[in-house]
Parts: C-alpha cells; sequence; structure tokens
C-alpha cells in the first residue's frame, strides 16, 4: 500500500474553548518557548520554564488514572525541519507507537492520523487506543507542530470510556487555546493608535466635501455636499489586528446644505431618487506573517512632516463591477469597477511617542475617483465622480456626530451607531449596496397571477 494512503488528510476547524463547568479557566505563558495555553483552574499544574514543559492533570476518581494534559518542547531536528510535511507525519506515528510500546503499552491502535490547522500553525494530529495492564484501555490524542527551531506535543490522554468523555471538552477547549506568542512591533501599533483604539473601543472618524462630476472635454459640475463618518473598532489577533467598521456618508445639496431626497441630474435633465450611502461593512485585515513584519513601513507606508506624521494609502481598485451592464444598463458604467483612492491620517509625532494613549487624535483626508454612482442613472457615458473630503476623530464618539446625522442614521439604520460585532468578508461598496437592495426590491415583487 502506498505511503500516502496510510495517512488520512483532512483540514479540520477546531472548536472553541468549552468547558462542561462553569468553572474558570487560567492562562500558561511560557516565555523561553514563546507559547501559551489556557486550563481550568481547578486542575492540577506543573510546569518547568526552563524546557518549556506543562502539565494540567485531574483525577475525579481514584479508582482510574488522572486525565492529563501535557505540553513538551524538544529541539527540532533538521531533517525534522526540512523533510515533507507527509514525511514528517508518518515518521512521528511510528515513533509514537515505539514510544508507547517502550512504556508498556500493548495493542495500540492508531485511530485517526490527520493534518490540521491550530490558530495558523499546521499540525499533526493523532488519536490512538492501546492497553496497559490488565483490562486498563486508554486513550491518547496528541498534536504534533513544528515550529521554528522546535517541535511541540499536546498531549491528553485519560482512561477510555467515561472518563475519556468527561475530560473531552476540557482536552478540546486546551487544544484550542494553545497559540505562539508573537511580539507585533510598534510600528504596527502606532497604526492601530491612529486608526482605531488598541483597547477595541470604537472610534468615530467624522468628515464633510464636495463630490464633483468631472467629464472629459467639460469644466467640473459641483454635484453634492458631503457629510458622513466611519464607526470602527479594532480587534486583536494573534499575528497582528483586524478592523471592523461601518461607513455612512449623506448626500446633501450643495446649495442648501440639506439632506438630498432628490436630484436633477445636470448632464441628463432628469429627476432621479437619492440613494445614500451606507456600507456595512467596511472592515481592513491588519494581520501579517512574522517575516513580513519588517516590511510593515512599505505596506503601510508614513512621512514625516516636522513634528507630524502622515500615514497614507495610495490604492487603485480594478475588480468586477457588481453591476454588470447587461443586468444594470443605467446604473452600470463599465462591466469593470475601476477607481482611484487617496487617503492620509495626520498625526501629532508627539502623541505616539509615548505608549500611555491607546488611540491617539488624528486628522483624515481623502479623495475618491469613481464611475458614478448608480442612482444617477448614467449608464456608459464618459466620466467619473471626484468625492474629496476632511475630517477627524470625535472624542465623544457617535454622540459627538451633528445631531441630524445622529437623527438620520437611527431612524433609518440604527445598527450604524455601532461597529459590527464581528469581522467579514467583503466589504460593501455603493455599488454592491445598490445591487443588495435592488435584489430584494425584485424578490419582494410579484406578478398576479392571470384568471
Amino acid at each position: 500500500m502506498p505511503r500516502k494512503a496510510l495517512i488520512v488528510l483532512a483540514v479540520l476547524m477546531l472548536m472553541a474553548p468549552l468547558a462542561l463547568s462553569a468553572e474558570e479557566w487560567a492562562t500558561h505563558t511560557d516565555g523561553q518557548k514563546g507559547y501559551s495555553v489556557r486550563h481550568p483552574v481547578s486542575w492540577q499544574v506543573t510546569s518547568d520554564s526552563a524546557t518549556g514543559f506543562f502539565e494540567a492533570r485531574t483525577q475525579p476518581d481514584k479508582a482510574a488514572p488522572a486525565s492529563t494534559f501535557s505540553v513538551v518542547v524538544t529541539e527540532l531536528s533538521e531533517l525534522d525541519r526540512n523533510s515533507d510535511f507527509y514525511d514528517y507525519m508518518a515518521k512521528g506515528q511510528a515513533e509514537l507507537k515505539r514510544e508507547f510500546e517502550a512504556n508498556g503499552f500493548r495493542n495500540i491502535r492508531v485511530v485517526s492520523s490527520v493534518a490540521d490547522t491550530l490558530n495558523g500553525s499546521v499540525v499533526h494530529r493523532l488519536e490512538l487506543r492501546s492497553d496497559q495492564y490488565g483490562s486498563l484501555a486508554m486513550r491518547t490524542q496528541i498534536v504534533r507542530i513544528r515550529h521554528k527551531n522546535w517541535h511541540f506535543t499536546l498531549t491528553c490522554s485519560a482512561e477510555d470510556g467515561y472518563y475519556y468523555d468527561l475530560a473531552r471538552d476540557d482536552f478540546e477547549g486546551m487544544i484550542s487555546s494553545f497559540r505562539f506568542q508573537v511580539n507585533l512591533p510598534a510600528y504596527l501599533k502606532d497604526y492601530v493608535r491612529v486608526r482605531a483604539d488598541l483597547d477595541g473601543r470604537e472610534t468615530v472618524w467624522h468628515w464633510q466635501g464636495t463630490v464633483y462630476g468631472l467629464v472629459p472635454g467639460e469644466k467640473r459640475r459641483e454635484l453634492f455636499a458631503l457629510e458622513g463618518y466611519y464607526i470602527v473598532r479594532a480587534e486583536s489577533r494573534d499575528n497582528g489586528y483586524v478592523l471592523v467598521g461601518r461607513e455612512a456618508s449623506l448626500l446633501l445639496d450643495h446649495r442648501t446644505g440639506l439632506i438630498a431626497e432628490t436630484w436633477r441630474n445636470p448632464y441628463t435633465g432628469k429627476d432621479v431618487p437619492v440613494l445614500q450611502i451606507f456600507n456595512d461593512p467596511v472592515n481592513q485585515d491588519l494581520t501579517f506573517e512574522e517575516q513580513d513584519f519588517p516590511f510593515l513601513p512599505q505596506i503601510l507606508p508614513r512621512s514625516e512632516l516636522g513634528g507630524k506624521l502622515a500615514y497614507y494609502s495610495e490604492i487603485f481598485p480594478y475588480s468586477t463591477n457588481p453591476l454588470q451592464r447587461k443586468d444594470f444598463p443605467l446604473n452600470s458604467q463599465n462591466n469593470t469597477y475601476q477607481a482611484a483612492e487617496f487617503s492620509q491620517y495626520l498625526v501629532d509625532a508627539a502623541d505616539l511617542a509615548g505608549p500611555a494613549l491607546t488611540g491617539v487624535p488624528a486628522v483624515y483626508t481623502f479623495t475618491r475617483i469613481q464611475p458614478w454612482l448608480p442612482f444617477m442613472l448614467m449608464g456608459e457615458r464618459a466620466g467619473n465622480v471626484v468625492l474629496v473630503g476632511r475630517g477627524s476623530k470625535v472624542p465623544e464618539g457617535f454622540s459627538g456626530l451633528p445631531q441630524y446625522l445622529q437623527d438620520y442614521v437611527t431612524q433609518r439604520h440604527p445598527e450604524f451607531a455601532h461597529a459590527p460585532e464581528t469581522y467579514t468578508q467583503p466589504n460593501a461598496t455603493a455599488w454592491s449596496y445598490f445591487k443588495k437592495l435592488a435584489e430584494a426590491e425584485r424578490s419582494t415583487t410579484q406578478e398576479l397571477p392571470e384568471r
């Protein structure tokens, strides 16, 4: 039988830490070997910082062996470090069987041997059943991990049957909680302090600006005044952060400052209803592999301007337009969405110099060059809208926004008073939002049956 046929390959998602009881859990951190693991506080713990060894055990019944969870750290050989992962799995499985036999276990049976993922690491996960002495049968779950120059072995062991089932959720919780510690660079933390808040508090950016129309060969036209905000929360991850947010932008009559409900299109002479911009979500992934940390100044660039720092972004979105012309001929300029977005976050260097502020005051400017907005009914007419704005953080959060803006949002989209609960993708745009509303309207519009 081929070697690879002996190994069952699967990609499994580990469950979140669970415990059958409501007891508290504690975290053990090993600074020398750079890992942390959580365990029930009632379990007896032994550790050795010099070797990285950790063990948690409980013995609910003196008639049975203790149920144990352990972490053993050994140096990774050059052969294991560079070997194919399937070879690593097969070699490790054979070594474990020999080790069990040397320790007096009999009738060792490999229930499963799979490739798995655990908090960003590819791991080898095994389950074994074996006989020890008399009628005692043991069940053992093992997770093997290659990390840097070290080999980590996580072992869960209990008497097969009732006692293993009793400890199962605790075992899964301890395995799922195991993670390697990453020292995030100060550069990334500073960027998050500018964009949001390291403590996870909601941050609100308020801005005002103008929307212009720009057609080749014609003078620019002022189409709308613009006022909006972005409400965002930073969530910590093992290797960085994610920004979780929503964006609302109101298009205003540029002569009166009132919210535009309908609009006379100066290019077509037609009155059209205005679709205000409510993008949910507007998220950003700021997690990075450790080897990419030295390149953060290129990925998230900034310039020094006297006593200020300017973090800036210059991106050129180019993707399939959610509004394909065959389905939305008047709302779509092209089957490809192409734009240019330039933004700056300006902050006093002195505010970033001290670590006391988890979020720092900052100023925001942006310019966006986009296709005609879908509600304008411009079809494939040449030209673009240009959105230009500037604003700053609002210390009071949502309650610090202009009252009319708060009232409009809470009456129509009250969820926009807070950032989303979870990080999701893809992000919303005025084009995907328009399509979502159009499809919802179509699904609720039905023709009456003929009599």
